[in-house]
């Protein structure tokens, strides 16, 4: 029973941790969706100017700055370019639906 007792205080730091963890999911994920929301006024932009949704220039100096941003915050570069590799990928697919 003691050790049953001694694990409530670990169990109730490790439910404080994930409840963070789950807050900054709902974060990221509203973050993402007010992103999408200005990705389709961009294209809706573009399309009013005749200029394609893919633009490389700005493309590189997005990774450019994010590759600075990550030393900067001590964060895995490569882990961030794949996570927005995949995010411009996807925006760039809704942005020519438009």
């Amino acid at each position: 029973m003691s050790n049953q007792s001694a694990n409530i205080p670990d169990f109730e730091l490790l439910a404080s941790y994930r409840a963070q963890i789950d807050a900054c999911d709902t974060a990221i994920l509203q973050l993402l969706q007010q992103r999408i929301q200005v990705v389709k006024l961009v294209g809706e932009y573009k399309k009013t100017q005749n200029t394609p949704a893919l633009d490389p220039k700005r493309w590189q100096i997005v990774l450019d700055k994010l590759e600075i941003q990550c030393r900067e915050l001590d964060l895995d570069f490569e882990l961030v370019q794949d996570l927005w590799n995949r995010i411009h990928t996807f925006t760039v697919a809704l942005e020519k639906q438009i």
